[in-house]
């Protein structure tokens, strides 16, 4: 490792060398969990039109204002239909939820505050409103107005947006092919039972579930500390992908073997070395078109580091500001990330509770957390002061 350079300095660097992510259009039913590359309009109003919200009846206010409490009912009006007009102004419409408001009427009260007497109806009811029980017209989105903006998450909701509005189609951001490298001789498959000296993988895992949700194909490799296959893998299947991550073999020891396999093989290096706890010997370079994470092997340390650089370039919302439920005092001159639970409080407030574990290599200890949050050097944050939270 060389100098150290700061958080913000290797945050820059990544952002600026990350491969812009391209557009592409894709199926209304495939955009679920893609980030929209593109604003949405409203193609007319929202609702359409004066849309009932009760089965009931519907009638002028005027005649009810004029003292009529008997209508007698001149038809029957369901959804999907062109709107009826009374005809008489002691007249109703017997009326379904989601139909279009007849002609002439401006109420509707339903079936359970309603007296029928055959062809006749009186209400239960002391007073009405204008346009009780209506939706307006309009009254969500207007013709032409922004309904999701670009850079927002297609969830169930917004499907719905974009169905409403015709978009059978969807310009989204391009997902990008991410190939994991977790390496290490002391690493047995999940399924084996590891011998004394032996654990079981779960950086690749790990790595698997924060990232998947915003790559087009998470491919998945495993390479014992050995330089000749590290070499070999470098050669043959890095420039494959669009982002290369590496687990470990990137500090001082002697079978670390991915930096110096990485800058022998021509990745150019942009950084080796971080001034930041956890994660110091994090090593970031590109070839042509691959970005590559090389991040240090103990899982709060990949997890960290890989929240804190890679996931804020694949989602625009993974950088919060809460406020710290308890002091903390940074007594060291690096910059330390600690895992944490943000949550909101009613009155709005983003909170975040840290979660007391036992270094890089617990991660186990940090379970319930969903995020790190920064602390700079030496210093000292006081409950409900404002600081940095990066989401996983």
């Amino acid at each position: 490792m060389e100098k150290l350079i700061s958080p913000k300095e290797a945050f820059r660097i990544v952002k600026n060398q990350f491969p812009n992510l391209r557009d592409e259009s894709v199926a209304l039913a495939s955009s679920s969990g893609r980030e929209l590359a593109e604003n949405i309009y409203s193609d007319r109003d929202q609702p359409p039109f004066h849309r009932v919200m009760m089965d009931g009846y519907a009638f002028q206010i005027a005649a009810w204002e004029k003292g009529i409490r008997e209508f007698y009912i001149e038809g029957i009006q369901a959804a999907g239909e062109a709107p009826l007009t009374l005809k008489e102004e002691s007249g109703c419409i017997e009326i379904m939820t989601g139909a279009v408001l007849p002609n002439d009427c401006s109420v509707v009260i339903q079936y359970e505050k309603s007296i029928r007497k055959e062809n006749s109806v009186q209400f239960q009811i002391e007073e009405v409103k204008h346009f009780q029980n209506i939706h307006a017209k309009g009254f969500d989105k207007k013709f032409g107005e922004i309904i999701l903006k670009e850079g927002t998450v297609i969830g169930p909701l917004e499907m719905a947006c974009l169905a409403s509005v015709g978009k059978a189609r969807v310009k989204v951001k391009k997902r990008l092919n991410i190939a994991i490298v977790s390496t290490g001789n002391e690493l047995v498959e999940v399924h084996e039972t590891p011998s004394d000296f032996e654990i079981r993988s779960s950086n690749l895992e790990m790595l698997q579930s924060l990232l998947k949700p915003y790559c087009g194909q998470v491919s998945v490799f495993r390479l014992s500390d050995d330089e000749q296959e590290t070499t070999h893998f470098i050669q043959h299947e890095l420039e494959n992908f669009d982002i290369v991550c590496f687990s470990g073999g990137v500090s001082k020891g002697k079978y670390d073997f991915v930096a110096k396999a990485l800058e022998g093989n021509g990745i150019e290096k942009h950084f080796h070395g971080v001034n930041q706890k956890p994660g110091k010997p994090f090593f970031f370079g590109i070839k042509n078109e691959t970005v590559v994470f090389a991040f240090p092997g103990n899982p709060i340390s990949v997890l960290h580091c890989a929240t804190r650089y890679l996931i804020p370039q694949l989602n625009n919302n993974s950088i919060e500001e809460a406020q710290l439920k308890s002091n903390y005092q940074n007594r060291s001159a690096l910059t330390v990330y600690l895992p944490a639970f943000i949550s909101t409080y009613k009155n709005g407030i983003r909170m975040a509770e840290l979660i007391l574990q036992n270094g890089s290599g617990d991660f186990m200890g940090a379970t319930g957390a969903n995020g790190f949050v920064e602390v700079l050097p030496n210093q000292e944050v006081k409950e409900n002061e404002v600081i940095s939270f990066y989401k996983f």
